[in-house]
């Protein structure tokens, strides 16, 4: 049962969610090799930038996995749900698949 005034909703229909690129062994001869971020680097609401790992994305890629100010990134393995907001402007950080980016439609506010 849903309290009156509110709507029962799905993460899809609030969010639009992608899984991270896969690490393979292509993208680990390729160059230019990017910074990008793995389940290790996220922690309860923040984020571990002090080593990061690298990987070749192409310019498509870059696009599809680049974060924004405001995404969420939620881990699939470990501590299931493990999750922080990406509150950082301008960065050129990307992401791996043992990750789901969150990023809002319309006006939800992530936190």
């Amino acid at each position: 049962m849903v309290p009156k005034g509110w709507a029962l909703l799905t993460v899809g229909d609030i969010f639009d969610v992608q899984l991270g690129k896969m690490l393979n062994k292509a993208a680990k001869e390729k160059q230019p090799q990017l910074h990008y971020l793995g389940n290790s680097n996220v922690r309860w609401g923040e984020f571990e930038l002090s080593e990061l790992n690298s990987m070749y994305f192409s310019e498509r890629e870059i696009n599809k996995y680049k974060l924004e100010f405001n995404d969420i990134l939620v881990c699939e393995g470990g501590e299931v749900g493990r999750c922080a907001i990406w509150e950082r402007h301008n960065s050129q950080i990307l992401y791996q698949k043992a990750l789901h980016r969150l990023r809002v439609k319309g006006e939800v506010v992530p936190r």
